[in-house]
């Protein structure tokens, strides 16, 4: 691990240690965190993505990277963002539906799949174009399934 990325690790735990006490909304830091892990999501998913369409040109470094992060994020223990009340009935600034905390096998399973899209993207994005193609599919399949059933509109 290099030393921006140690250093990034650092800031972002002392920062999810020291929020929670500052939060005046039981389940902002939370929501804002999971929010945040959306958006690092999405930001390489759509590297990838535009290289796959053709938006973009393919560049194996920036495919490998941005397929890395993403295999990087689903390596991580994020449980704690889920805390249970946090959802959209619950909390304005929350889309995640209240049907995410009843259905907790069938959430492990999609982020099992998740995990699996990401792995395999980690393995071949740097591969080449159509290595890219054939498993960006996938990925962003992993992606719309989970938000189709437990992402409010």
């Amino acid at each position: 691990m290099n030393s921006f990325m140690r250093i990034t690790a650092a800031a972002a735990l002392m920062t999810a240690v020291s929020l929670p006490a500052l939060a005046e909304d039981p389940f902002e830091t939370e929501i804002e965190a999971r929010q945040g892990l959306m958006q690092v999501y999405k930001y390489n998913v759509g590297i990838l993505a535009a290289m796959a369409k053709g938006e973009a040109d393919y560049d194996a470094e920036a495919a490998q990277k941005a397929a890395d992060n993403i295999k990087l994020v689903t390596m991580m223990d994020n449980g704690g963002l889920w805390a249970p009340g946090s959802d959209s009935d619950s909390v304005e600034d929350s889309k995640a539906a209240p049907e995410l905390w009843s259905t907790f096998p069938k959430v492990g399973e999609y982020g099992e799949e998740m995990a699996s899209a990401a792995a395999a993207m980690a393995d071949n994005a740097g591969q080449g174009l159509d290595a890219l193609k054939a498993n960006i599919g996938p990925l962003g399949k992993s992606c719309k399934t989970c938000h189709d059933d437990f992402r409010v509109k």
